[in-house]
């Protein structure tokens, strides 16, 4: 436990951790949580990546944000979805299936993520040239550092700062999975029942490398699946992004 940033976590408000992902990942990430990429690739777990070129060489560290998703990140990637959306019309469903090109939101508690010692703080983007990343306190509270701007205490200074994990992030630490459209709410909704339903693997892994409560680990009945249009939208006023 680290008293120092749960006390600033505190007087920010920072509740919850950012990330998103393609909405065809849901399955395995209820399955066995957020791995890092190339933790995902030792197993053979296959997923759709969000970043293929992964230019910040940081591919052993799971990427979050706080508040909001990197919005400058999102509309990146969402518009090589765009791009993909166009050619669909020539393509047949078993080719290139519609989850594919959809995405979720998930909000994830933040706590156990923050205080982790082995958890990275990039004031900007981990990929941009000459940032330098931090631990512990003095990492994170370098990411409110600077002209804020009048934004709430919660939203770090600059909106591409980034919080890494090396850990896989249990699925019980999930707390919200935010869908753009009502369909993709309903769509959500039968992965998490399939998921619910099936018996799992046990995958062999090293507890060590995991972060989470102490409860069951594929405990998924507190995750609540929301209709939140907000987090979508790059332009989103900063009140909008409730975390609860």
């Amino acid at each position: 436990m680290n008293l120092e940033i749960r006390k600033f976590a505190e007087d920010k408000g920072i509740t919850r951790l950012v990330h998103f992902t393609r909405l065809i990942n849901l399955c395995s990430i209820l399955e066995i949580g957020i791995w890092p990429r190339a933790q995902l690739e030792r197993h053979d777990i296959k997923i759709v990546v969000t970043d293929p070129a992964r230019i910040d060489r940081m591919k052993e560290y799971n990427a979050f944000s706080i508040g909001q998703p990197n919005r400058k990140m999102f509309l990146s990637v969402r518009g090589r979805e765009q791009r993909l959306q166009n050619i669909k019309a020539h393509m047949t469903d078993t080719q290139l299936d519609v989850t594919m090109l959809k995405w979720v939101v998930l909000l994830v508690d933040a706590i156990l993520v923050l205080e982790d010692k082995q958890t990275l703080f990039f004031p900007d983007n981990a990929a941009k040239r000459g940032v330098e990343s931090g631990c512990g306190i003095d990492g994170l509270t370098k990411l409110y550092e600077g002209d804020r701007k009048s934004k709430p205490p919660r939203f770090p200074t600059n909106v591409q700062s980034e919080v890494l994990s090396p850990r896989t992030v249990k699925p019980n630490l999930i707390r919200i999975i935010c869908c753009e459209t009502e369909q993709d709410v309903q769509i959500a909704q039968k992965i998490m029942d399939i998921v619910k339903a099936k018996k799992l693997t046990k995958l062999s892994y090293d507890p060590e490398a995991f972060i989470g409560l102490a409860r069951p680990f594929h405990s998924l009945d507190d995750i609540q699946i929301e209709h939140r249009p907000e987090y979508f939208n790059v332009n989103a006023p900063y009140p909008l992004f409730t975390l609860s």
